[in-house]
Formats: structure tokens, sequence, C-alpha cells
């Protein structure tokens, strides 16, 4: 039986974004410009209206924004950037 075309074209964009990644993480030794190349496409892919990459501070217990944009397209990390720490504690 067939997906609905909506579904299949959901999983299809969700492929493609997997695709991007992987190509991403293969050619760029910039850190930084793969955390936000990846979550621009996200955004984009996903709908969303923002989103946000958080990693430990090596040696700490820290979770640190490390890339996170809104849905046009604009950087939202600042030093008064505060981000709800339920989902990630």
């Amino acid at each position: 039986m067939s997906e609905p075309p909506v579904q299949a074209n959901l999983e299809r964009n969700h492929l493609e974004l997997l695709l991007r990644a992987s190509r991403m993480l293969n050619s760029s030794l910039d850190l930084q410009q793969v955390l936000d190349t990846l979550m621009s496409q996200a955004v984009e892919v996903l709908g969303a209206e923002r989103g946000l990459i958080l990693m430990r501070e090596e040696g700490d217990n820290q979770w640190v924004p490390r890339s996170a944009r809104s849905l046009n397209v604009e950087t939202i990390v600042s030093d008064g950037f505060r981000f709800s720490r339920g989902v990630v504690d």
C-alpha cells in the first residue's frame, strides 16, 4: 500500500536533509560552519519556527548554545540569549 502524498513528501525532505548533512560533515573541518549549515537546513526542511544545537563544554557539565536560528535565518545566539533548560536538564 502506498503512503499518502504529504507523508511521502515529508519523508523525502527528511532524507534529503540527512543526505545534505552527511555531505556537509564530510566536506568541512570548521565545526561552527557545519553546525550553522545543519541548523539552517533543519529549520527549513522541518518548517520549524526556530532551532537550537546545544553542546557540552569540554570538562564541564554545562550545555552551551552553539548554533541557533529563527525561521527567517537570523542567528539568535547572543550574550543575552536564554533558552528553556527543562528539556535539556
